[in-house]
């Protein structure tokens, strides 16, 4: 992913923009660090997958999450998200589409 950036034709900008090199580069080996701590597995993602089909309509979350080294922090991003997206459609009238 990171030998695809592209920078813009403007110069100024882009170097307005290197104070933040330190932190890319911080976000990238933290999740080298992760990865080689947590291992992913890709079984992890074929059975919630499974699950996935498994369950019933109406009873599906929007999200699911199989990251076992971020997933606990995701979780409550995606709770939080859920409430506000069903506030959404029962606010335009669509609950009856969350089921």
């Amino acid at each position: 992913m990171s030998t695809k950036i592209q920078f813009g034709a403007d110069a100024a900008v882009n170097d307005g923009y290197k104070a933040l090199d330190e932190y890319v580069g911080k976000l990238v080996t933290a999740m080298g660090e992760l990865t080689e701590t947590y291992k992913p597995d890709p079984q992890l993602v074929a059975d919630a997958i499974v699950k996935l089909i498994g369950t019933p309509k109406g009873e599906r979350p929007l999200r699911t999450v199989v990251d076992l080294s971020t997933g606990k922090f995701i979780e409550a991003i995606n709770t939080s998200t859920q409430v506000e997206f069903n506030k959404t459609f029962e606010a335009y009238g669509l609950k009856e589409l969350l089921a």
